[in-house]
């Protein structure tokens, strides 16, 4: 008996070891479909974009949900026309695939009635299943297909959900009863959303509706949504993008494709990625890529590849790899397009160095001046000849990292996308915010009643594009603290040479610095304005005292294009309440929390000028400043007036900017600054 149990264990023992070196390198290692690159540097399981492989995921490291969105699908018999339907469902396949992780996707598509449904969150296998198993036919029965949608939402906090309903024609039954039924619960559904704070956007395919009774606009107008056309909008993949990015605002990872190296292109993978998803597919109008034939080379835990018609998602997790490689035959791969999201679990590192030092009040500083002065004896109240004990201030020095989660030695923060960067962070239930400089934090903190820290980050205030961070929080810090300095006797002093005569010298050469100060203070800026003048006397200028004038109104900023593309929106910088002085257009972008870099606008200055005018000054050496269609002069101030416009080319060739001079209103006025 004994001999057959430890039998047993041993085997046992060999099936574990086996089954675990099979899945290093993750792929399906006896699957019909798999195969090693040649590279020998990766594993990719092949299928189609039905395939039954599943990426095996550990419940405690899923990211958090930020958002769900359900695509509500119109698969009644007229979506058959002109191959539409293929469109239509790879379009929502590209779509998902896209999507940083912690954003789910749901599916709902209905006809005459439900054809198929399933919840935000579900498996992608299973939205392929869903997606190949529909078959057009039947009625347009939208309220059915809304009422579903809305009952498929979770009830978590703190999570934005949006509807995207794809349809080619109005609400459609066989006979008037049930066109009107499902009119109202169409209405009823959308009424619901807009109480929950759901958006749909509506994408019409196809000519226009033909109906206005029974159509389905209304769900975007309650919902404060939007309606797209087909061909109007462009593409039906082009709407979706344009949804999710301008519309949701949901941070996706386009990146451009990189060059070709011997026929390989190399995607990289951001260090400490624990999943790794990359969707390749083709741009708007380029066609022909064989993406069954892009082989990929990769390292990873566990792996999987889908290959559908025109799109190629590959999924990663626990990468040990920098970077996904692709082998392309082609030569040119500029029509390639790829979204890369990456899962990123970190774990916060800190130190906290004590310190204390002595705290000097103004009666110490009196007596401390008078009496070390005049005999070098230790400090005592003046008049009392009691001796003054010294007291301490308290504060901790801390040093704030984010590292990898499974590797202390990964510097996340070491990522130059994160340099500058604005961290919200919760120290002890208090709010701070907080610049990362060369990968981490340093603050300084009164140390006073506190024994320990506890840790956490709340937010970065920029978000990048494709990536999410699940970090191990809150982290406690324990404050070692040490008692305060007794008190050294001090020894006798040795007899000192008299330091009067050096001391007058001082306070006289102090005297006649502060009166050179203050007359040097007391002049007043003089700024060369340019004014239009007559043909005969062109090019005249004139001098104008910006001390005698104050500054008023508001300046209204609109970045109009800037290097990486992004949008920044509108912003209000109030003038009005502003000492006079100058005033530069890299500190007015600094106090709307605009950050374009070094352009040149430090050196565009602003004075106030007469009759509530605004003079600006360019002193660039690239940067183009133009008042109306007037180009100024490098060197030269120009009064601005209200309702004028300036318009800023700055030195990088790629930010522009217009700026608004407004007048305030009465009620503006009397707000505090």
């Amino acid at each position: 008996m004994r001999k057959k149990v430890w039998t047993a264990l041993l085997l046992l023992f060999v099936f574990l070891v086996w089954g675990r070196t099979e899945g290093v390198y993750g792929g399906l290692n006896d699957s019909a479909d798999s195969h090693i690159d040649n590279t020998g540097s990766g594993q990719e399981t092949e299928g189609e974009a039905n395939a039954e492989t599943k990426i095996e995921t550990k419940a405690d490291t899923q990211a958090e949900t930020k958002g769900e969105i359900i695509f509500l699908l119109d698969g009644s018999g007229s979506m058959n026309e002109q191959g539409r339907e293929q469109t239509v469902a790879d379009a929502i396949r590209k779509a998902v695939y896209s999507l940083p992780f912690g954003y789910e996707a749901g599916l709902v598509v209905y006809s005459t009635d439900i054809l198929a449904a399933a919840a935000p969150g579900m498996d992608m296998d299973r939205l392929e299943e869903l997606l190949d198993g529909i078959r057009y036919a039947g009625y347009t029965n939208a309220g059915a297909g809304l009422e579903q949608a809305m009952g498929l939402f979770s009830e978590r906090d703190g999570v934005d959900r949006w509807i995207v309903m794809l349809s080619d024609g109005e609400i459609d039954m066989p006979d008037a009863q049930g066109i009107q039924l499902s009119r109202q619960r169409y209405v009823e559904a959308a009424r619901q959303a807009q109480e929950k704070g759901i958006k749909i956007y509506i994408v019409a395919l196809g000519s226009e509706l033909k109906g206005q009774e029974h159509h389905i606009f209304d769900g975007a107008e309650l919902t404060d949504g939007a309606i797209y056309w087909e061909g109007q909008s462009g593409s039906v993949g082009q709407i979706l993008d344009d949804i999710m990015e301008k519309r949701m605002g949901i941070p996706r990872g386009a990146s451009a494709m990189p060059a070709q190296e011997e026929g390989i292109l190399h995607i990289p993978v951001p260090k400490g990625a624990s999943r790794v998803r990359l969707l390749l597919t083709e741009e708007e109008g380029a066609e022909g890529t064989d993406f069954k034939a892009l082989e990929a080379s990769f390292e990873a835990e566990v792996s999987k590849t889908v290959t559908g018609e025109g799109f190629k998602v590959i999924e990663l997790e626990d990468p040990v790899c920098p970077s996904i490689d692709i082998r392309t035959e082609a030569e040119e791969v500029s029509g390639l397009k790829a979204w890369l999201s990456t899962e990123i679990q970190g774990r916060l590192l800190a130190e906290a160095a004590y310190k204390i030092e002595e705290a000097v009040s103004g009666t110490q500083e009196v007596a401390r001046g008078t009496q070390e002065a005049a005999s070098g004896t230790r400090e005592t109240a003046p008049g009392s000849g009691e001796e003054i004990q010294p007291t301490y201030v308290h504060y901790v020095d801390i040093t704030i990292r984010l590292v990898s989660a499974a590797d202390e030695g990964i510097d996340l923060w070491q990522d130059p996308v994160f340099d500058g960067m604005e961290v919200e962070l919760d120290i002890n239930g208090a709010p701070y915010t907080e610049t990362v400089t060369q990968g981490q934090i340093q603050m300084r903190l009164p140390a006073d009643g506190i024994d320990q820290l506890e840790l956490s980050v709340l937010a970065f205030q920029e978000a990048i594009p494709g990536r999410t961070f699940l970090i191990q929080q809150p982290l406690r810090i324990p404050i070692e603290k040490y008692p305060d300095p007794e008190p050294v006797a001090e020894p006798e002093p040795e007899q000192e040479w008299d330091r009067r005569p050096l001391i007058a010298i001082f306070v006289s050469l102090a005297v006649a610095l502060t009166g050179l100060m203050v007359w040097w203070g007391k002049r007043k800026p003089m700024v060369v304005v340019y004014t239009s003048q007559p043909p005969e006397i062109s090019g005249a200028q004139k001098k104008v005292d910006a001390k005698a004038f104050s500054y008023s109104g508001k300046l209204n900023l609109y970045m109009v294009k800037t290097r990486d593309g992004s949008d920044i929106p509108p912003q209000t910088y109030r003038l009005f309440g502003r000492r006079s002085g100058q005033l530069t257009l890299a500190q007015i972008l600094a106090a709307c929390k605009v950050r374009p870099g070094k352009i040149g606008a430090e050196e565009i200055i602003l004075y106030p000028g007469p009759d509530h005018s605004v003079i600006f000054t360019d002193r660039s050496q690239d940067c183009t400043v133009m008042r109306g269609m007037e180009i100024l002069k490098k060197g030269i101030g120009y009064p601005v007036f209200y309702n004028e416009k300036v318009t800023v080319s700055f030195e990088d060739g790629d930010t522009e900017m217009e700026i608004y001079y407004k007048s305030l209103k009465p009620s503006e006025m009397k707000e505090e600054y």
